[in-house]
């Protein structure tokens, strides 16, 4: 928990133990302001005892409505502020230092035991995590950088991460608490080869080249480098950090896409006749029987079902034909009729 107060704050929480009702605790008290709970005022100093002892969350600039001055409203109390609120709103005894960091750990959920304590705990496909120095890690993936900074005990976040190619104030791209989540921040604005970005997603180098083509034609007012930081060389190149998001993104669509499925072709209304000059691939109709499958033979209606003839050829003068299986049939003489129709 965040214990980063001075020595006189963390003395008079201390021998703030006589004081056990709530309505003898001093206004200018910082554990007084846990009254209102979600609507506590105080100086911006008293919040940030507050923030460090771990029972505030939020704070926001606010006025006092009586004196007109500026003063600070805390919006949201964490877990452990909630619960010593309540116990203090009933008469409980004002809690002490070591007592505020009892219940903060009390409510706070333990770490998963596979969660990354430092930058250097994070494995990415591709990518070198290094320690520089004692509060400074890099990040770098196929020749290019960005750092992560220990801020430990800043509120904003212990991580600081920093890319020379992000487009943010000082290059910074996250504070976060998260040392995956600041990695992370980093290489998404770094330039990515395409090889090294295939390895990692599990997409074909020619898709990615394609879908990047694309893209670079989409953006093409944006510059000759809005999406390729290099040439093409051999299906190589280099892909600029924001158009890889916008390239995954859409090989990820078009994964998760149902291809259409083409309506079964309907053939024509069939006709009596012979099968010269029928191009395959045609429709003859008929059934199967205990030889195997038979043409219909009735000149006066047609009878069975159609079935796909893939093509046709002539042998000692009897005709012959394949199905879309693979199956030879047995079509008589060249002069044989059928009930034939071409494929639509």
């Amino acid at each position: 928990m965040p214990r980063t107060i001075s020595r006189p704050q963390a003395e008079a929480l201390r021998t703030a133990a006589p004081i056990t009702e709530w309505q003898d605790l001093p206004d200018t008290h910082p554990l007084a302001r846990l009254k209102a709970r979600r609507a506590i005022t105080a100086r911006r100093s008293t919040v940030d005892v507050l923030k460090r002892l771990g029972l505030a969350e939020d704070a926001e600039a606010g006025t006092n409505e009586t004196t007109g001055r500026p003063w600070t409203v805390v919006t949201a109390l964490t877990p452990a502020g909630e619960a010593l609120a309540a116990t203090l709103e009933e008469g409980g005894p004002l809690p002490t230092l070591d007592a505020v960091a009892t219940a903060v750990a009390a409510h706070t959920a333990p770490a998963a035991a596979d969660q990354p304590a430092t930058p250097g705990d994070v494995v990415r496909p591709g990518v070198t995590i290094r320690r520089d120095g004692r509060s400074q890690w890099t990040v770098e993936r196929d020749g290019h950088m960005g750092v992560i900074h220990d801020e430990k005990g800043m509120t904003r976040g212990r991580w600081a991460a920093w890319s020379p190619f992000a487009r943010t104030r000082h290059g910074i791209v996250a504070f976060t608490s998260d040392p995956a989540e600041a990695v992370d921040a980093i290489l998404v604005s770094l330039p990515v080869l395409i090889s090294t970005l295939a390895a990692a997603s599990g997409h074909t180098v020619a898709d990615i080249l394609n879908e990047a083509s694309t893209l670079a034609a989409e953006w093409a007012d944006q510059g000759p480098r809005a999406v390729f930081r290099s040439m093409v060389v051999d299906g190589e190149a280099l892909l600029n950090g924001p158009a890889v998001l916008v390239i995954l993104d859409a090989l990820a669509t078009r994964a998760t896409e149902t291809p259409a499925e083409e309506p079964a072709p309907v053939p024509a209304e069939p006709e009596w006749r012979t099968l010269k000059g029928l191009a395959a691939p045609f429709y003859l109709w008929g059934a199967e029987g205990e030889r195997g499958w038979r043409p219909a033979g009735d000149r006066k209606q047609c009878t069975g079902t159609p079935l796909r003839i893939e093509r046709t050829w002539m042998r000692a003068g009897i005709r012959y034909a394949e199905d879309a299986t693979g199956r030879e049939l047995y079509l008589w003489g060249a002069a044989a009729k059928h009930w034939a129709a071409p494929a639509a």
